[in-house]
């Protein structure tokens, strides 16, 4: 039962910011553990048992809770440095981790700030679009 009080433990801080709120939270976790959990595969294996729960009780539709986790793991894949293959590019190209962190952050910013609107559509409007 211990999975039941990490849930719990989430939902909490969670449920107070609503379902926009939570999903936005959502896409903080996942950013977050991608850093822990390069691999794709074993980062969905990892958190969709907490997150699927957790979406159900925060009133976020699980497509939304699908779509901060895609979201999670792909943007941040471009600057989380235990991601072997960006590494490996950036020591072929000779480009130093530093450098690239201030080429790719403004985009990442952008992509980040259109990701939380798409959430918050994907809360809102999901039921309406089938995806509730």
């Amino acid at each position: 039962h211990v999975i039941d009080t990490v849930i719990h433990s989430f939902a909490q801080p969670l449920d107070a910011l609503g379902p926009e709120g939570a999903a936005v939270g959502m896409l903080g976790v996942q950013s977050v553990c991608n850093f822990l959990i390069p691999s794709g595969s074993g980062q969905a294996f990892v958190t969709m048992p907490i997150m699927a729960p957790l979406a159900e009780i925060t009133g976020v539709p699980r497509q939304a809770a699908v779509l901060a986790y895609q979201i999670g793991d792909g943007f941040t894949n471009m600057i989380v440095p235990t991601n072997a293959l960006l590494m490996g590019m950036l020591g072929l190209g000779r480009i130093p981790y530093q450098r690239w962190l201030r080429f790719v952050l403004p985009l990442m910013i952008k992509l980040y700030l259109v990701a939380l609107a798409a959430l918050v559509l994907a809360v809102r409007f999901g039921d309406r679009l089938g995806l509730a």
